[in-house]
């Protein structure tokens, strides 16, 4: 494609969804039907992307664009296959399946972030919070539940905004204030990415919900952000708060993932095979006992 404003464009990335973790099945199809913003420019077209729905298949309807394949052995593979540049881990929301998605896949995605790779999570709901604490050590809380606008955190953060959403596909035409509904979070000020501006009015159809001044100054302990991101490792992930997934947000995501992808594919599991690290947690444990038995050439020899 050709460039008119001298950012990078179209750089393609193997982006695998893990998808399934949700309380209703519709975002999915909200971003994989993302409408484009000018032209015919879909925000993932330039990318390949590999779909895994991770819990009960029966749970989608009709209405749903259907995975490219099931179950969580199939996303874990998929994972360790060192395809993939990027995930997005599609609306985590469900109380029920914290323990399952943790369980099945926190070591896994904290490992593929520490290596260099990126991790995006577009919620509606803010619950997946103590997982990002657990695993990636943020240092977030929740806040609050409205619709408003949301601009970028330029004045607190416009190395981090830029470099993390400014070189990706229309980046600069996403880089600006937008309306959505979303659960917000509190967050370092090197983390806020798009937050309430200094005119941000709360916007409801129901009147006396509309209109309230949830306007903050950046200094502000209340400052509310729907957007922010963490560095982790030689990775980083970010959370998209949007309960509606607006198309604005959808584009943030894509370009987020163009911006901060690594050039080469995450293989951080694939060094050696699983039968191969089983026999060599089976020899260190072996040679612990030896070593705390007082039998040192025993360990030694392990």
């Amino acid at each position: 494609m050709d460039s008119d404003d001298g950012w990078r464009h179209d750089t393609p990335n193997n982006i695998l969804f893990i998808e399934g973790y949700c309380q209703v099945p519709w975002m999915e199809t909200s971003y994989i039907q993302c409408p484009p913003i000018i032209g015919d420019v879909s925000p993932f077209n330039c990318h390949t992307l590999f779909r895994v729905w991770c819990t009960d298949p029966s749970y989608l309807d009709d209405n749903t664009v259907k995975p490219d394949a099931y179950g969580t052995d199939k996303a874990i593979s998929e994972i360790k296959s060192g395809r993939y540049h990027a995930i997005v881990v599609m609306d985590y929301s469900s109380p029920e399946e914290r323990v399952n998605f943790e369980e099945t896949f926190g070591d896994l995605l904290q490992e593929f972030v520490s290596s260099g790779g990126v991790v995006a999570f577009p919620s509606s709901e803010g619950l997946l919070v103590s997982t990002l604490k657990k695993y990636f050590d943020v240092d977030w809380k929740m806040s609050n539940y409205y619709r408003t606008n949301w601009g970028p955190c330029i004045a607190d953060n416009e190395r981090n905004v830029n470099y993390s959403f400014g070189n990706g596909n229309l980046s600069r035409r996403v880089i600006k204030e937008y309306s959505a509904k979303a659960v917000s979070l509190r967050v370092p000020k090197h983390e806020r990415c798009f937050g309430v501006t200094e005119n941000s009015r709360t916007q409801s159809m129901v009147p006396h919900m509309s209109g309230r001044d949830v306007s903050e100054q950046s200094e502000d302990g209340n400052y509310d952000v729907n957007i922010a991101m963490h560095d982790y490792g030689k990775g980083s992930i970010a959370y998209f708060g949007d309960v509606n997934a607006e198309k604005e947000t959808i584009w943030l995501v894509s370009a987020f993932i163009e911006s901060r992808s690594p050039a080469l594919p995450i293989d951080c599991f694939s060094s050696i095979d699983e039968s191969t690290f089983g026999e060599i947690n089976r020899l260190k444990e072996e040679g612990s006992e030896s070593f705390k038995a007082g039998d040192l050439d025993q360990a030694l020899s392990k």
